[in-house]
């Protein structure tokens, strides 16, 4: 198995903890693809120790689903009967058993921050869910430049398949236009609790993807 082949596979995991045994052999070797799967597997594990202490508004979760099924960030709808558990339950339970492929993992929290603040602006007002009481930090107000890195990346890109090129491209266009739309609403909403941990969230994940192509120059 080569690391291209572990990625395809890990994107069609329900269970990232407990790897076949082919994947699993190829990560006891593979530096890049183990540190790739710890990190991504410590990401799960954070969102899912999240717990709110108030539910964002049902609404919210339609939103986030419906978004996601159009960006095709879900492989496939989900089951009629897990349906039916969502809507009667808190959307956690199912948010983080969606099978996320590696590239797709960064966006999806990103997407669901976009989504809540979204909710905010067109819709009815929700409440708070989350209280911070410290002021917003600078970085969070800053317009960060990132048009040289932007350069580097779709360089870094161009390096990749083919058949794997327009996924890393749509992810960091969608990843720096998340960023864009969490820096003009905290411009605006300066004391939300919410966007500035996202904005925060946002410029690592970014991060991450470009260490991710870099990463992969590094092995070829």
């Amino acid at each position: 198995m080569n690391c291209t082949e572990f990625e395809i596979e890990w994107a069609s995991l329900e269970d990232s903890s407990r790897l076949p045994a082919g994947m699993e052999d190829h990560r006891r070797v593979c530096r890049h693809c183990s540190e790739l799967a710890e990190e991504l597997t410590s990401i799960l594990d954070r969102a899912r120790e999240l717990r709110l202490d108030e539910e964002p508004p049902q609404r919210v979760w339609v939103a986030v689903q419906n978004q996601l099924e159009r960006e095709e960030l879900i492989r496939e709808p989900v089951a009629s009967n897990l349906t039916r558990r969502w809507k009667a339950a808190p959307a956690p339970g199912w948010l983080f058993r969606l099978p996320m492929g590696l590239a797709y993992a960064a966006v999806f929290f990103v997407g669901v921050g976009v989504m809540y603040l979204n909710s905010l602006l067109s819709g009815p007002a929700a409440p708070p869910i989350l209280v911070v009481t410290a002021p917003v930090p600078e970085m969070a107000l800053a317009r960060a430049g990132t048009a040289g890195q932007d350069k580097d990346v779709e360089a870094l890109i161009a390096k990749v398949p083919e058949e794997h090129r327009a996924t890393f491209f749509s992810n960091w266009n969608q990843v720096n236009s998340s960023i864009q739309n969490l820096q003009t609403f905290i411009e605006t909403h300066p004391d939300d609790p919410f966007a500035t941990p996202q904005l925060r969230n946002a410029f690592q994940q970014r991060e991450y993807l470009r260490q991710s192509l870099v990463g992969r120059e590094e092995l070829q």
